[in-house]
């Protein structure tokens, strides 16, 4: 009988040694999965955040016709994005081709305010968009920029806090 007590007793300690290891592994395994979920947390605020300061000289800034040139290269190819440019000689404005949405593009309509959201966007042709290469003809009385012109530049986001159009209006 006491061979079978001895037996029960090591029994239940190798059970409860082994519970002790569980229950240390699976606090070890919350732990990690707290720490994995703050850090997947932080990079995505992080790569928010950098997606965003590519906009960030365009916020309420002056700039000149050059660079307002240059932000129309560097975004032509961004999907569901708008490029609007008002010129002292085009005061109704125009789109910069968008190259990504071939052959429809969007064009999103300013809003009445920075703070307001862009609405749906409207659909215009590749063909109605004007070229880098018309902004730089001289020639092109409507859509030229001068590269030395001043120009008010504002950021527009969507509902869901995606830039979604930058605009450019010559002062």
């Amino acid at each position: 009988m006491l061979s079978t007590i001895g037996e029960y007793w090591k029994q239940i300690i190798a059970f409860v040694i082994i519970m002790l290891i569980v229950g240390v592994v699976f606090g070890f395994w919350l732990m990690a999965d707290g720490q994995t979920s703050r850090a997947r947390d932080n990079i995505l605020q992080t790569t928010n955040s950098l997606s965003n300061s590519e906009y960030a000289r365009y916020n309420n800034q002056i700039i000149t016709g050059a660079e307002v040139i240059e932000a129309a290269i560097k975004f032509r190819d961004k999907p569901q994005f708008s490029i609007r440019v008002v010129t002292g000689n085009n005061p109704a404005g125009f789109y910069m081709e968008n190259i990504s949405a071939a052959p429809n593009a969007v064009c999103y309509a300013t809003p009445v305010s920075v703070e307001t959201p862009v609405g749906t966007p409207a659909n215009c042709t590749v063909a109605s968009m004007t070229t880098v290469l018309q902004a730089q003809d001289t020639t092109s009385i409507l859509y030229y920029i001068n590269p030395t012109a001043r120009f008010n530049a504002n950021v527009y986001r969507d509902s869901n806090g995606e830039v979604r159009l930058l605009e450019f209006r010559q002062r």
